[in-house]
């Protein structure tokens, strides 16, 4: 399943079982990825990189740009390829596939991506946060 807008020069879907949905809301996004398999998210920039934990918290084999958000983000459970480069994202597949093979001795793995994710909540998020604002008024005396 591809979702999401292509490209005037994409080949028509040529693989079997393969299907385009192409735009989808993001509650359609939400529920299709917990199902995946792999989720390539080939993003040239991004703030933060949301996605591509949303696809680690569901298990699934990420394949993604080297942006330093997403890679922050991803630490050493993505596979990060060369996105503008056809062939970099097609060598990845092979990858993907070993990953997926090998899914339940990776998740014992600290780099796949179920165990990074969990380094990532709201309230860690609030909790550093807070830290930094506390350290700011520290600083500055407030």
């Amino acid at each position: 399943m591809i979702a999401g807008r292509t490209r005037a020069d994409f080949p028509p879907c040529c693989e079997p079982g393969l299907r385009l949905l192409g735009p989808v809301r993001m509650k359609t996004c939400r529920n299709s990825i917990p199902p995946a398999r792999a989720v390539v998210y080939p993003s040239l920039y991004e703030g933060f990189g949301l996605p591509v934990l949303e696809a680690m918290q569901c298990g699934a084999i990420v394949v993604t740009s080297r942006d330093p958000a997403i890679m922050e983000v991803a630490g050493d459970a993505a596979i990060f390829t060369a996105v503008l480069n056809d062939e970099s994202v097609r060598a990845s597949w092979p990858r993907a596939r070993v990953h997926w093979r090998k899914r339940s001795q990776l998740r014992a793995d600290p780099r796949t991506g179920l165990r990074r994710a969990k380094q990532f909540s709201w309230r860690r998020t609030a909790e550093l946060t807070q830290e930094v604002y506390a350290e700011a008024c520290r600083v500055f005396h407030y």
